[in-house]
């Protein structure tokens, strides 16, 4: 973290800047003080005054350091961590390593050493804490994926909340206001487990340019705002998946009832249609208050399969596919000719029997899934660029240009694979990742993914630079992204000539939250990933196997599977060795040189805990 300097005021040694900002622990005793769009400020462990990683703090800031004054607000109410007791003094070591030291605790007379535990903090002393939960041994699965769900604070749905829930869910469908669209042959296509549903397609071909419909379901008319069930809404963000399970953004009689494009159903949509001509661009269209009903609930793997001929289960729609399909190519050569990148990063995919994993595989990328992303990405810059054009109060969904010293740290990074180096727009990066090796190409990727920017939210219409788009927003998922449900009010209120000012404020705390739970949302998904990958590993140790190098830092190097499954090499097992970083490259004595995308073979010493650990082989 960088940190900044105040000069004290003249004549005053005592005083400095008051600043306020967020608690970030290093988990060795000192932190930093962070502020947004402002360097972070060093705090000595000695200045902290009983805070902790997380809290909101007041501070005075001096040349060197700053010193909390007072505590605006606990970060963290709860935490989970490891029990330990020893002659007769319990205390917990939390999980999460931003957090320095142990916490003093009482309770917890079940609990033995080396069980996970909850703790809630004391307001008093931030030290000690109670043991209220014990979710069971650290280091077995179960636990360690209850301890990641806890971490995300989200509570059980409030009463009040299920209640408007369910008198909304009852409110009957009607056609007033609304386009007829229940006659059209629409459907969803999904994966083969989901069960909330918030978009269905339709396209037709006219003359030279096509015509499609992107229905997505009308959250916002059952979820009003300020009330009970948007308060929830925004707390969560968006919908939490893992694994086989969610935690919804809203509860389950709107997510995977009335809100849901259910098969057969009559349902509340907003639905963009748009005119696209055969260079993939947009020359008109229209977004409506509709009324759909889905006449097939299809799967990406079933449709993928009948665009190949190998089943004929969806032989009603094959003509509405086909037409998807050419509208698909048309859409993708034009986003590419405009630079959109195409990172090659595979996902991991789990089969589960029972709460057992029984197989783990690169989630495949099927043209099928395509034809879905191009509709979406359509509607999304179609609204994007029609209300920032009307200039209401918007949320945006923005991705920022890399920083320049991040790309030259991938060219020398290029160089040293002998591979040309690239300018820093998106075109120049999109041209690299088409032109490079096969064999390179999956570690070029991930490098050349380690120097973008984090897409937000913003009320600023920023453009996003991975898609080449300078319009952009989040749309079509109003049933799990608290986003797309804020925009989706924008544009009800819009049609419906209502005072759109009252947003302005609306749409900045939504935009900030979004990307905040995003962000959380999206560590705890990549942990239980590691949680998943090792439980299934570890009935594999002592096996060789076949990797390519996937990381190099000065601890270790990094190996992924065919799979998916990462795990590290630690230096000290290594031998004797040193870390190029400018290169990303281990030098291992006797045995040569280590960097990114480089065959490997090892062996697997354990797994388990979301952490797998590797030898050379």
């Amino acid at each position: 973290m960088k940190g900044k300097h105040f000069r004290r005021r003249s004549g005053d040694k005592k005083r400095g800047v008051t600043v306020v900002g967020t608690v970030i622990g290093s988990g060795r005793g000192f932190a930093f003080l962070s502020r947004e769009g402002q360097d972070d400020l060093f705090i000595p462990a000695r200045d902290l005054g009983g805070a902790l990683h997380g809290d909101r703090v007041e501070a005075e800031a001096y040349f060197d350091h700053c010193e909390v004054r007072r505590i605006l607000k606990f970060g963290f109410y709860e935490l989970t961590g490891v029990f330990y007791e020893d002659m007769r003094v319990k205390r917990v070591t939390p999980d999460d390593r931003h957090f320095s030291g142990d916490i003093r605790v009482t309770g917890g007379e079940k609990a033995k050493t080396g069980d996970r535990v909850v703790v809630r903090l004391s307001r008093k002393d931030r030290g000690r804490g109670e043991i209220v939960c014990n979710l069971g041994k650290a280091g077995e699965r179960d636990s360690d994926i209850a301890a990641v769900v806890y971490s995300l604070g989200i509570e059980d749905f409030k009463r009040k909340a299920l209640y408007e829930a369910e008198q909304n869910a009852v409110s009957p469908i009607s056609l007033e206001g609304r386009t007829d669209f229940t006659a059209q042959p629409c459907f969803t296509i999904d994966g083969e487990g989901s069960k909330d549903f918030d978009d269905a397609v339709y396209a037709e071909r006219n003359g030279d340019s096509f015509r499609l419909w992107v229905h997505i379901a009308d959250v916002a008319h059952y979820v009003p705002l300020n009330g009970h069930l948007d308060k929830e809404a925004l707390r969560r963000g968006n919908s939490f998946y893992y694994g086989e399970g969610v935690i919804p953004m809203l509860p389950e009689i709107l997510s995977n009832g009335v809100c849901s494009l259910n098969e057969n159903e009559p349902r509340l949509t907003l639905s963009a249609v748009m005119d696209i001509d055969d260079d993939g661009n947009i020359t008109g269209g229209e977004v409506c208050e509709g009324v759909i009903c889905s006449h097939k609930r299809m799967t990406y793997e079933k449709v993928e399969k009948a665009l190949n001929g190998e089943t004929d289960e969806y032989a009603p729609y094959m003509g509405t596919l086909s037409t998807l399909l050419g509208l698909r190519n048309v859409l993708k050569k034009k986003r590419d000719a405009e630079g959109n990148i195409d990172f090659e990063i595979y996902e991991p995919k789990f089969t589960f029997e029972g709460d057992k994993v029984v197989d783990m595989r690169r989630a495949p990328r099927l043209v099928a899934h395509s034809i879905i992303e191009e509709c979406m990405i359509a509607a999304n810059r179609f609204i994007a660029k029609k209300f920032f054009e009307l200039s209401t109060p918007f949320v945006y969904r923005e991705h920022k240009a890399p920083d320049p010293e991040k790309i030259e740290s991938l060219n020398v990074f290029l160089s040293a694979l002998g591979e040309n180096t690239t300018g820093g727009t998106s075109g120049e990066i999109a041209a690299l990742l088409n032109n490079i090796s096969p064999e390179k190409k999956s570690a070029v990727s991930k490098m050349t993914l380690r120097c973008m920017q984090k897409a937000t939210y913003s009320v600023v219409c920023g453009g996003h630079f991975g898609l080449a788009l300078k319009e952009y927003c989040h749309f079509t998922s109003p049933i799990r992204r608290y986003s797309d449900l804020t925009i989706h009010r924008v544009i009800k209120d819009w049609l419906h000539g209502e005072d759109l000012s009252k947003y302005r404020s609306v749409v900045s705390t939504a935009a900030s939250a979004a990307t905040e739970r995003e962000k959380v949302c999206e560590r705890a998904e990549r942990k239980i990933d590691d949680i998943y990958a090792a439980s299934f590993m570890s009935s594999f140790v002592g096996k060789a196997f076949e990797g390519v190098v996937s990381g190099v830092a000065e601890w270790g190097i990094y190996v992924e599977l065919e799979n998916t499954a990462e795990g590290m090499i630690r230096a000290e097992t290594i031998g004797q060795c040193s870390f190029d970083e400018s290169t990303m490259t281990m030098h291992v004595y006797g045995k040569g040189d280590f960097r990114l995308g480089d065959a490997v073979k090892v062996r697997l010493v354990s797994a388990g805990g979301g952490n797998i650990v590797f030898e050379l082989d």
